[in-house]
């Protein structure tokens, strides 16, 4: 039987070169003075670069991990009653709690509207929506921040914002760059830079109506107990979760909470005690980012390098590793990912997981489907 299953040749990644693609969340710096918001009372944050450059202002700021492919990954920390401000983007944007609650508030056909998101949720904001974000717990929370593109672009502030941020003595020079003006001066108009920004913007406000199509609640996230062909495989057992877009998955029947994937697609995992995938890769980026508990991330052509994974940390694997991951912790535990692309392909798997899958009576299809064999 004809399987489709992508192969290529295994890529040879040192466990040095693999490291330095690791963001440890307990090692990560905040920017300074991210953007022009940041002196605007209730736009109080940190912000932490840690795939890609993001969508900040400031030109001197590095990210823990720099390759960027497809997407960026940010994590911001705000103060209760803080967050951004009214701004859009020329791409998606995706929020994920980490902790806390979160309102999302946009611009609508009558005005303004907001929802409440809490850990875990996943809102994919849509390109041009004019939007902002605050923290509504009562301590300082973390929010997941994803944006679409090698180069995300930068910010399309709300011209009030832009406005306060001047009477803070804050603006944006002509690249984009925020810039502060000299005590006693006025600071300039940041007008040409609005302008450039404006000019890739799609549209500015949402249907409220839509907002369901663009959020996926965690607690009515619907699992896969088969997802792959692994899965029958002891030891390999877990449930998926297809968040935003339909991802690689090879059971047919699994739909996403979220239809509509931009540049990334979004997977939840939960395993138990010592299980996880196979050894297997992707024609795409993948980032494993652990939402709770300890992860052993192993990957190499036979699965000869280790490392751990701590809750928030996150792992960007480039495409043409052999890589797999299994919870380490007590309990069941919760992994997200990402994979680049909208159309990432489908998963080539180790040889020896597509031998021991057949031998338990579970194959692939012509179009990479799961199938019962003899």
């Amino acid at each position: 039987m004809t399987t489709q299953t992508e192969t290529r040749s295994a890529r040879d990644v040192s466990v040095e070169e693999m490291t330095r693609r690791v963001a440890r969340f307990a090692s990560l710096k905040p920017t300074p003075t991210p953007f022009v918001d940041s002196q605007i009372e209730g736009a109080l944050r940190e912000i932490y670069l840690v795939i890609g450059k993001g969508v900040v202002e400031h030109e001197a700021l590095r990210s823990a991990i720099p390759d960027a492919e497809d997407f960026n990954v940010t994590i911001v920390k705000a103060p209760p009653g803080n967050g951004a401000s009214l701004h859009a983007h020329a791409t998606s944007e995706v929020f994920v709690p980490l902790t806390g609650k979160w309102s999302i508030f946009w611009t609508n056909e009558k005005g303004q509207d907001e929802i409440v998101i809490e850990p875990f949720d996943v809102f994919s904001c849509p390109v041009g929506v004019m939007r902002g974000f605050r923290n509504e717990s009562n301590e300082d929370a973390w929010l997941l921040a994803i944006t679409g593109g090698d180069d995300s672009g930068r910010v399309y502030w709300h011209p009030e914002v832009i406005e306060k941020a001047a009477a803070h003595g804050w603006y944006l020079d002509s690249h984009g760059n925020v810039r502060q003006a000299p005590p006693g001066q006025q600071a300039p108009s940041s007008g040409s830079a609005l302008a450039q920004q404006a000019s890739s913007i799609a549209q500015d406000w949402y249907r409220t109506e839509m907002i369901a199509t663009r959020l996926a609640r965690f607690v009515d996230l619907v699992p896969s107990d088969r997802p792959f062909v692994d899965t029958v495989i002891p030891g390999h057992e877990r449930q998926n979760f297809n968040v935003i877009g339909k991802g690689v998955t090879e059971d047919a029947g699994l739909e996403a909470s979220i239809i509509d994937a931009q540049d990334f697609n979004v997977t939840f995992m939960r395993s138990s005690p010592g299980k996880g995938p196979a050894l297997h890769d992707h024609k795409t980026v993948e980032v494993f980012i652990s939402l709770t508990g300890h992860w052993e991330v192993i990957w190499g052509e036979n699965g000869e390098h280790r490392l751990e994974l701590h809750p928030f940390d996150m792992i960007s694997i480039p495409a043409g590793v052999m890589r797999a991951i299994r919870n380490i912790g007590h309990d069941d535990q919760w992994l997200m990912t990402i994979l680049g692309t909208s159309t990432p392909g489908r998963v080539s798997w180790h040889p020896d997981v597509l031998a021991q899958a057949r031998a338990r009576g579970l194959g692939l299809d012509g179009t990479g489907n799961l199938v019962a064999v003899s």
